[in-house]
Formats: C-alpha cells, structure tokens, sequence
C-alpha cells in the first residue's frame, strides 16, 4: 500500500510492516479462490521486497516455492555499508519527518535514489542508472518518507530465514552495493531446498538489459519445475 497503483495514503510512505501485511493478504485471497489450485503459489520479490518473500516464507508453509532477487536480507548490514557519514547527512531529514508525523502533518520526503553525497535512501555511482529506470518505468516516483529508513535498518529477515521450507531460488549479482551477495548467502545456509543463481554486474542491472533477461528466464523455468512436480 501507498506504491504505486495500490492505495493508501500518504502516498510513498513505506511501512514494511504494513507491506508485510499486505503479502499475507494478498496470498490468503488467492488461496480462497475457487479457481486456483491452494497449492501452487509462489512468492517472488526483488530487493526490498525480496526479503519481504523471506520473511513470509518463513511464516507460510503452505507455498509451492519462492523466488527472492537481489534480496534485502539484513538491514544492520545495510546500516553498516551506508557508513556514519550518511547517517549524519540523513539525521536532519528523518527527524524531520519524525515530527511531522508526531504533528499530523504530511511525510517529509527523501529521494530514493540518489548519488553519494546527498540525503537519499539509497545511493548510486552510476549517472546511467537513473535514466534507465525511469525509461523502463515511467510511473515510478523516486521519493520515499525520511523517517523509513529506521524502519529498514530494523527489518532483518535473515534471522528467520531458516524456518522456509519451500523450494527457494534466491538471485544474485557479484558486485552489488546495495543487497550484498554475501549476506543473502549467509541466510540460505541449513535451508532444506535452496538454489542459488550468480550473475555478473550491479544491483540494479537486474532490471534491464542482458541480466534482466538471463535473471527472469531462470526464475520462470525454477517456478514451472515446481508448479509442474506439485500439479
């Protein structure tokens, strides 16, 4: 809720509680469905909301399988790798937001993304990067609530990730920045089914090009073995 053209206001305000909420929702309506078989669902969620599928498949024992890409696994670790200077650059803004919300009033917003140096969620060296999101999603609003970043830093679904018992693919790339390949491996360790899929390039390189394509392909024939073995 409040992404995209889901509803909720304020709008770009990010609870991961919430969102949490919402997968929960989302997979007990499919499961009452008439028309759908209860026992071929499956999650699939890229960064933020790839350790989201982490964390609901965690809870939920009933899923076919699940596919987390480039997942946000450990948010300490993301706290670590944005260093002291960025959490003394964001502190201004969040606590900005803080009172806002404590006032009733509108979020203070922070860019997403953005290059080192500024009050953003998540920085980027790449100056090609932010023109091919937006070529590749027009709609998307590059803003998100200051004080979110708190709420990102706690979510840790690496602590629960041992308790997934489906069939999980998780998908990575060497040099990511953001979503550290090492850290999503470190909460795949002990799992009953797990495979892991390694691509060369960036974070952010999984959604266009040469990566998205191999990424995708990969993940669509992982889910057809699964829903065709159960079916």
């Amino acid at each position: 809720r409040h992404f995209g053209s889901s509803d909720g206001q304020p709008r770009q305000a990010l609870s991961v509680r919430r969102q949490l909420e919402d997968w929960s929702a989302a997979v007990g309506y499919i499961r009452g469905r008439g028309d759908i078989d209860p026992r071929l669902i499956g999650l699939w969620g890229s960064s933020a909301s790839g350790g989201q599928v982490l964390a609901i498949a965690a809870r939920d024992h009933g899923l076919a399988a699940a596919v987390a890409q480039a997942p946000y696994a450990d948010g300490f670790s993301l706290a670590r790798a944005a260093g002291l200077r960025h959490h003394m650059r964001m502190a201004p803004a969040i606590l900005r937001d803080v009172l806002r919300s404590a006032t009733g009033q509108p979020p203070y917003y922070i860019d997403g993304l953005g290059p080192p140096g500024q009050p953003t969620a998540v920085s980027t060296r790449f100056p090609d990067l932010y023109d091919r999101l937006v070529e590749n999603a027009p709609n998307w609003v590059n803003k998100v609530n200051a004080r979110s970043l708190i709420e990102l830093y706690r979510f840790r679904p690496i602590r629960d990730a041992a308790r997934i018992r489906c069939p999980l693919l998780v998908v990575l790339v060497y040099r990511d920045l953001v979503a550290p390949a090492s850290v999503s491996m470190k909460a795949a360790e002990g799992l009953p089914y797990i495979e892991l899929a390694l691509f060369q390039g960036r974070h952010f390189d999984l959604y266009t090009g040469n990566v998205y394509e191999r990424a995708v392909h990969t993940e669509i024939r992982f889910f057809t073995h699964h829903f065709e073995r159960l079916g």
